[in-house]
C-alpha cells in the first residue's frame, strides 16, 4: 500500500478513517490535522472509488428467469429473441443513471497518510 504524506493531499479530494468507514472531504482533516496527535492520526487514507455498474444483460435474465418460473417452457428464449439491441441500449442507459446516485460509489481504503508527518500549510 502507497504512502503518502498530508501535504500530499489536495482539498478536493476525499479521505476514509478505517475504523469508522467515515468518509469526508479531504479539507475537512486537513483542517484538523495539526491538532491530532500521531497515534490518533493513524487511520486515515485516500480512498479509491469504484462505482458499481449495473448490466442490462444481467438484469433482463434475471427478469427473463423470474418470468419463465411462473409461465411456460422456452419462456426465457422466446423473450430472448423477442429483445432488440435498441431495447438492451435503453434500458442500459436507464441503469446507468443508477451508477450516478452517490450511493452507487464504494469507497475502499488505498493511500496511507503517513500519521507522522504535520500538514505545512496554515488554514
Amino acid at each position: 500500500m502507497e504512502t503518502v504524506t498530508i501535504n500530499d493531499t489536495k482539498n478536493e479530494e476525499w479521505y476514509i478513517e478505517t475504523d469508522t468507514f467515515f468518509v469526508a472531504p479531504m479539507c475537512d482533516l486537513r483542517q484538523e490535522w495539526n491538532s491530532y496527535c500521531p497515534t490518533d492520526r493513524n487511520m486515515y487514507y485516500i480512498p479509491r472509488i469504484e462505482v458499481q455498474k449495473v448490466d442490462a444483460n444481467d438484469v433482463l435474465e434475471w427478469i427473463y428467469d423470474r418470468m419463465a418460473d411462473e409461465g411456460y417452457e422456452n419462456m426465457a428464449g422466446m423473450l430472448w429473441e423477442e429483445t432488440t439491441d435498441d431495447f438492451k441500449q435503453r434500458l442500459q442507459a436507464v441503469l446507468d443513471e443508477i451508477s450516478n446516485f452517490g450511493a452507487a460509489k464504494v469507497y475502499y481504503p488505498d493511500k496511507y497518510i503517513d500519521p507522522d508527518i504535520d500538514l505545512e500549510e496554515e488554514f
